[in-house]
C-alpha cells in the first residue's frame, strides 16, 4: 500500500499549501515555506501563551506542555485546512515536528503510553476523523510506545473557539471521563491535541486522568496563541517575533 502511494505521489504530487509548489512526499510545505515558519522561541512560554512569563499568577496550569509552533501565519491557516477540510496530508509533518519537540522539551521522560483528546460523538461524524489521534498514533508510532484510547467526552461542549477567556476556562470541566477498561494507575501518560489556547481542555482531560491514578501527564499540540497583555490573543506582526 505505501509503495502504491508512492507511486501516486509521483504522476500526482502534494502541493505546497502556500506557494503550490511541489513538496516531498508526506510533506506539507516546500522547503523554503517551512523555513519560514513561526516556530516558539526560546523565550516564549508555552504555559501561559506569552512572551513574558505570567505562570506565577496563574491559578491554574498544565504540568508539562510542549509545542514546535505559534499559532500564526501559515500554521494557522494549515491547521484549519487539516481539522476542518479533511487534509490529513498534514498529519505526517505535523506529528513530525511534535515529536522533535517532546525530544527537546522531555528528553528524559519514559511514556507508558500515548493518548489524545477526544472528541463527540456529533463532531467526530462531522469532521469524519480526530485529528488528535491522528497525530497521536503517529507519534507513539515513532516513540515505540503504546498508543490507547484512554477518555471519552461525558458531555457536549461548546465549541471553544467562539467563547470569551473565562467561558473556555469552564466550558470543559468535568467534560471527560476515563475510557472503559482503561488502565492508568502509575502510569507516564502523553497526551495530544492540535492547538492549546486557554489550556482549558487539555486540563480537564489531565485532571481526570490524574484522579484515575496516573502517575504524570505531559502534553503536546501542534501551536500555542500568542497572548499579550490582558490575554489578548495576538497575531505575528503585533507581537513583533
Amino acid at each position: 500500500m505505501r509503495l502504491l502511494r508512492r507511486i501516486k505521489k509521483l504522476f500526482f504530487p502534494e502541493r505546497c499549501q502556500t506557494c503550490k509548489g511541489i513538496i516531498p512526499f508526506s510533506a506539507a510545505y516546500c522547503l523554503k515555506c517551512e523555513a519560514e515558519l513561526c516556530r516558539i522561541p526560546e523565550s516564549f512560554c508555552p504555559h501561559c501563551n506569552s512572551r513574558k512569563c505570567a505562570c506565577g499568577s496563574a491559578n491554574e496550569r498544565l504540568r508539562h506542555i510542549a509545542s514546535p509552533f505559534l499559532y500564526t501565519g501559515a500554521v494557522k491557516g494549515a491547521i484549519a485546512d487539516y481539522k476542518f477540510k479533511r487534509e490529513r496530508n498534514y498529519a505526517g509533518f505535523f506529528s513530525d515536528e511534535i515529536f522533535k519537540s517532546i525530544m527537546l522539551s522531555f528528553p528524559d521522560v519514559s511514556f507508558d503510553v500515548v493518548s489524545f483528546v477526544p472528541v463527540s460523538r456529533q463532531t467526530l461524524e462531522n469532521r469524519g476523523f480526530n485529528q488528535s489521534e491522528l497525530l497521536s498514533r503517529r507519534v507513539a508510532k515513532r516513540l515505540l510506545v503504546p498508543h490507547g484510547e484512554l477518555l471519552v467526552k461525558s458531555r457536549v461542549t461548546l465549541r471553544q473557539h467562539y467563547l470569551s477567556g473565562e467561558k473556555r476556562r469552564q466550558n470543559p470541566k468535568g467534560a471527560f471521563a476515563l475510557s472503559e477498561n482503561a488502565d492508568v494507575k502509575n502510569k507516564t501518560v502523553l497526551l495530544l491535541d492540535d492547538i492549546k489556547t486557554t489550556g482549558s481542555t487539555l486540563l480537564a482531560c489531565e485532571r481526570a486522568l490524574l484522579e484515575a491514578g496516573a502517575k504524570d501527564v505531559y502534553c503536546a499540540v501542534i501551536a500555542i496563541p500568542i497572548y499579550g497583555n490582558g490575554g489578548k490573543e495576538l497575531d505575528k506582526e503585533q507581537e513583533n517575533i
